[in-house]
């Protein structure tokens, strides 16, 4: 087995790793947003942070292997880097909801001001928007 197969594999395995995670830890804000939930255990918010991101980081990691050897032609198409736009988002969204996440272990959603509120919405929004624009990018590309 080669490089490029054994990459693959983790690439395609890290993409149902993430949804898992992305599905479970939706689950659990959705339950502190209704308010069946009060607060959310800081452990599992931190253990599903973990699960999406080293999700994520399998994923860049394989991709670089999967990318290198068509470098050339990807970067000259505008679907690809359009997916590598979203993938930039996921990174830099995984940053601000490692800063929101502690919101859900201390504070019941009902008592958050609006103001504390709109950031959680517009990060589960990006994340959201973005891990199911790069998927579907990456399907019409290949």
């Amino acid at each position: 087995m080669d490089i490029h197969t054994i990459a693959l594999g983790v690439h395609i395995v890290s993409i149902f790793l993430a949804i898992g995670g992305i599905l479970w830890a939706d689950h659990t804000a959705y339950h502190w947003f209704t308010s069946k939930k009060e607060v959310l255990d800081h452990r599992t918010l931190r253990w599903l942070h973990g699960i999406v991101g080293t999700a994520l980081g399998l994923l860049i990691g394989s991709g670089i292997i999967l990318f290198w050897p068509a470098h050339n032609y990807l970067l000259s198409q505008p679907l690809f880097l359009l997916k590598m736009l979203f993938v930039v988002l996921l990174v830099i969204n995984s940053i601000a909801i490692d800063r929101l996440m502690h919101r859900a272990a201390n504070f019941p959603y009902r008592l958050l001001p609006r103001a504390q509120k709109i950031p959680l919405f517009i990060s589960g929004g990006v994340s959201a928007f973005c891990w199911v624009a790069t998927i579907v990018v990456a399907l019409i590309m290949f």
